[in-house]
């Protein structure tokens, strides 16, 4: 599939050769407003025809890219929300494991059984991951 800038640009092409074409009929029609012989007059509106049938070629072709483009746009909107959705769930993931790492130390501090040291340091650890948490959940991750 094309990409959007692609599309636009196919676009602005049969725009710029439609307003070619409009001016082109624009002339013919000033032509017809004098008097000239009629083979010449058949001529110029056997052309103005040709023109004029080029002109809704020129339309259907802008119509088709249009519905094109409105389709890749929703498909970009889409595929990006979607690559959000995709690391906002990493995200929460993250962060649930970083709780639960927290929760389990403080577990581990708060065992009677354990060194002294150990449980300091568990303790500490667990107070340094509770400021990461709240950053995140700021950010507007939210694990829950």
């Amino acid at each position: 599939m094309a990409t959007v800038s692609d599309l636009h640009a196919k676009r602005a092409k049969l725009v710029e050769e439609k307003s070619k074409v409009t001016k082109a009929i624009m002339d013919i029609n000033h032509y017809l407003l004098a008097t000239i012989p009629r083979s010449e007059y058949i001529k110029a509106t056997d052309k103005k025809h040709l023109l004029v049938r080029s002109i809704q070629d020129l339309e259907a072709q802008i119509a088709k890219l249009n519905s094109e483009l409105l389709s890749a746009s929703q498909a970009e909107v889409l595929a990006s929300k979607s690559e959000k959705a995709a690391t906002n769930d990493k995200d929460v993931t993250i962060v649930r494991q970083i709780i639960e790492m927290r929760d389990h130390y403080q577990a581990f501090a708060a065992d009677a059984t354990r060194s002294p040291t150990m449980r300091r340091m568990a303790s500490e650890f667990s107070l340094k991951l509770t400021p990461v948490i709240k950053q995140a959940m700021r950010k507007g991750v939210n694990p829950e």
